[in-house]
């Protein structure tokens, strides 16, 4: 497993003015949590992106309860914002990973039993997308509902660049470095990633949420998985009084045609209501109360590189996948600060943005490998076995045993990729 010296991280590591350096001119489409800390992470060594987002506002960010494991709130606490995501969300102590009848405890991984991880709840985060994006963006400028149309090669001051044409802007834009921060539907990817395609493909896997008040039978300091063959369920405490629930479940409908007869509320409440235990249940008979929700079909991208000349992708734009270790933000996170946090050590030392790139590039790839691979084996191993009692055991033996299950306590415990 990786694992880095991140105590100089933030610090200048020159003692003489870089005034005679010239800073990068960045883009930065998409203010997601990926595309946020990158920004973020460029502001506090001094270095102002523009970022550009389709979404009219905040709100929009209606993803699914986020778990913010120790490897996103080490980054958090880097850039001086942990304390506010701290009072939004929710502190989490544990997780519970309980059988689809009777409610049987098949694996408990509880985070103070996971090296450096105090009862405090100082290190794991539930918090929905939404709250997250709000305080990311704080100190921040983004132009909402714009987008890029399109994106030519050119030359800025002697160095290769881009023009960049915007949705709501009448003259084309030039920069240094683009970073593709736009999800899955990436545009920085299609324009400027046509050697190096990427590969996306659909598991299969439906999702419905919904965001609802906490049922009095859950405990606000765990997340709670219910696994059965070919479903999953979650609840994800994401502040003091809500939670997100959400199942994802193999569907027999192909991913290409859009689902309009599934709704959210209903899909919950008939694959809560059929699990026989009294978890899935509380919610079942509590859904009712939801806020919001959403039915949507989750893709992967594999790429095999990150990078393309002065472009740069990060987060879901390069590397979604399957949540069975609910890594996706956290990963994200990682690579927005990592990749800031090179550029601006390239400003810093006199140093090419092609070398940064280079080198996030390397470690990013080789840091996705290990998680993906961990996460795949993870839930295939938890999908594919039995849903009756006699399974129950022996599910436990093989969760605690398996090199997966090893080494995502060893990621848990693991500082956030850094330079």
């Amino acid at each position: 497993m990786m694992r880095l010296n991140i105590s100089h991280i933030g610090k200048s590591s020159r003692s003489f003015s870089t005034s005679h350096y010239r800073k990068p001119s960045i883009l930065i489409s998409g203010a997601g949590p990926s595309g946020l800390v990158c920004a973020l992470t460029l502001k506090k060594r001094g270095i102002d992106a523009n970022i550009v987002d389709l979404a009219p506002n905040t709100q929009h960010h209606r993803g699914v309860g986020i778990v913010l494991q120790p490897n996103a709130t080490q980054v958090l606490k880097n850039l001086g914002i942990f304390p506010a995501i701290h009072a939004a969300g929710q502190p989490l102590l544990g997780e519970r990973v309980v059988d689809r009848i009777g409610g049987n405890l098949t694996f408990n991984s509880p985070y103070r039993s996971v090296q450096g991880v105090d009862e405090t709840g100082d290190h794991i985060i539930g918090i929905d997308k939404q709250t997250l994006c709000q305080i990311l963006s704080e100190g921040l400028s983004v132009r909402r509902q714009t987008g890029i149309v399109n994106i030519h090669k050119t030359n800025v001051a002697g160095e290769m660049g881009y023009k960049v044409a915007l949705k709501k802007s009448l003259n084309s834009e030039t920069y240094n470095i683009l970073i593709g921060a736009d999800s899955i539907s990436s545009k920085v990817r299609s324009e400027l990633f046509e050697e190096n395609a990427a590969n996306i493909t659909y598991p299969g896997w439906g999702v419905a949420y919904v965001k609802m008040p906490r049922p009095t039978q859950f405990d606000a300091n765990n997340w709670l998985h219910v696994w059965a063959r070919g479903r999953r369920l979650v609840v994800v405490p994401v502040d003091k009084e809500n939670v997100f629930a959400w199942t994802s479940y193999r569907s027999k409908v192909p991913v290409q045609q859009i689902v309009t007869g599934e709704k959210p509320v209903e899909t919950i409440a008939h694959h809560f209501s059929s699990m026989e235990n009294p978890f899935a249940k509380a919610v079942a008979s509590e859904i009712g109360t939801a806020i919001l929700g959403r039915v949507w079909f989750p893709a992967e991208v594999t790429m095999k590189a990150y990078t393309s000349s002065h472009a740069a992708l990060i987060g879901d734009a390069a590397f979604a996948m399957a949540p069975y270790m609910l890594q996706g933000v956290g990963l994200g996170v990682e690579s927005g600060y990592l990749l800031g946090s090179l550029i601006a050590n390239a400003y810093e030392k006199g140093e090419t943005y092609e070398s940064a790139l280079e080198k996030y590039n390397e470690m990013m790839i080789a840091r996705v490998k290990i998680v993906r691979t961990e996460s795949n084996v993870m839930g295939s191993r938890l999908e594919n076995m039995g849903d009756n009692r006699l399974t129950a055991g022996y599910r436990k033996l093989m969760l605690n045993m398996s090199p997966p299950g090893k080494k995502a306590q060893d990621y848990l415990n693991g500082n956030p990729l850094t330079p």
